[in-house]
């Protein structure tokens, strides 16, 4: 993980009024946890620096937006994890006890002025804690797959029963989690391989000896063999690209008839499969309702769905992916998350005040503790926390610059084919960017 100086939390722990307290006794109300049997039960509090200002790489509304832009806010479940350990933590130290969960998430609107703290009460901290390992997500909600799209997804694993943080990890979130669905006997991606087989297996003799197209050679019939060597050298599969290769085919055959041009038409025609009042008043395959949005109805680009032609078995399959291509590579983008990996600073005395006073900012708080000879670990003395380091973004920033070859392009959709469109506005929308090489990461991004 890269961080940026544009943009930094301060996180503070605020232990007020604290005593001895085990976790069979009375229930943290802020942090839910299994607990161990040793702890400190405390206010907590977090505190963000009065510039939040940064980088975005999704809709403003979904992380922090450039210059002042308001604050978009943590969500509810906030996890630390103690570690006995003074200084940062690395992948083979072992956790101190379970990890401690706030309940509330973080807004402006929570946090008090001027040290932005907002308060957490009767939170267990485990004695003897010396750092710890912060990790939340963006408040951005995330739960349908359009707003995975714009928030983006990761898959956090670090539950209580993994005692080091190397086995921590979060993954990136796959698009589709079972690909092989899209070509269940009733599924799109299915109808839309039998369509193209059914074509390509067209008789120009089904009551004799039969003559299917996939049978013609140089020899015998050179134009309807390099058709057909064209036509199986087809390798994406969507309804766009099975309408336009057919609606090509349509047409350069209509002006034949010849029994197998005749043939292949007949295949094309078929009522299963497209609006034949269409084909016969315009030329053009237009499929019907079931199969019109492949592979789009399932969230994926045109181009992710390979195919080959099976000249054994005389059937379009589905292809060798490449890392490119695999459908189960697809994933959202990473979601917006923090992280800190961080000593704390304890202190003696309640700091209930210096966290909640409007004239100081978290610098100072952190300078004012260090000057009063604060302790590096958690003891039953304790009665104040702060995290020393700062919170960063966890998800590096991406910019995407789109460089066009002229300001008009030549528009190959079939109702302005051949025409130069201005680049310009409204020009050509982008509807998605394919990215590769993300990561899934590890407990430190």
């Amino acid at each position: 993980m890269k961080t940026t100086k544009l943009f930094a939390f301060a996180c503070a722990i605020a232990l007020i009024g604290a005593g001895m307290s085990s976790c069979k006794k009375d229930e943290p109300k802020d942090g839910v946890r299994q607990g161990k049997p040793e702890e400190v039960k405390t206010e907590f509090s977090i505190s963000l620096p009065q510039q939040l200002s940064g980088k975005r790489h999704m809709p403003a509304t979904k992380t922090q937006a450039d210059g002042s832009a308001t604050f978009q806010g943590i969500a509810a479940g906030i996890v630390l994890v103690p570690f006995a350990k003074i200084g940062a933590i690395e992948g083979t130290d072992s956790r101190l006890g379970d990890n401690i969960i706030l309940s509330d998430g973080v807004n402006v609107a929570s946090l008090n002025a001027g040290t932005n703290a907002k308060v957490y009460t009767d939170v267990s901290i485990p004695l003897s804690t010396g750092s710890f390992l912060f990790y939340a997500k963006s408040a951005a909600a995330n739960s349908t797959a359009a707003e995975k799209f714009e928030a983006g997804s990761l898959i956090p694993t670090y539950g209580n029963a993994l005692t080091t943080p190397g086995n921590f990890k979060f993954e990136l979130e796959p698009i589709m989690g079972t690909p092989g669905d899209m070509f269940g006997t009733t599924a799109a991606g299915y109808k839309l391989l039998q369509y193209l087989t059914s074509v390509a297996c067209a008789d120009a003799d089904p009551s004799g000896s039969h003559a299917y197209w996939y049978n013609v050679t140089a020899g015998t019939d050179p134009a309807m063999k390099a058709m057909f060597d064209t036509y199986v050298t087809m390798h994406g599969l969507s309804s766009f690209e099975v309408s336009r290769v057919l609606t090509d085919l349509y047409r350069s055959l209509k002006p034949l008839s010849s029994p197998m041009a005749t043939a292949i038409k007949a295949a094309i025609n078929n009522a299963t499969y497209l609006d034949q009042t269409e084909l016969s008043t315009n030329d053009r395959v237009v499929l019907v309702s079931d199969i019109e949005n492949f592979p789009q109805e399932y969230n994926l680009p045109a181009g992710s769905i390979d195919i080959a032609w099976n000249s054994t078995n005389h059937a379009f399959e589905e292809g060798a992916y490449s890392n490119m291509t695999n459908p189960a590579r697809f994933v959202y983008p990473a979601q917006l998350w923090y992280f800190a990996n961080s000593q704390i600073k304890a202190s003696t005395t309640s700091k209930k005040t210096l966290f909640e006073d409007t004239s100081k900012d978290w610098g100072t708080v952190i300078s004012t503790m260090e000057s009063e000879s604060a302790d590096d670990a958690v003891s039953t003395r304790t009665r104040a926390v702060a995290i020393v380091d700062p919170v960063q973004y966890a998800v590096a920033r991406l910019d995407v610059q789109v460089k066009l070859a002229a300001a008009n392009l030549a528009d190959n959709s079939e109702t302005v084919e051949g025409v130069a469109t201005p680049v310009a506005c409204p020009g050509f929308p982008v509807t998605a960017i394919l990215i590769g090489g993300q990561k899934n990461v590890g407990f430190d991004f």
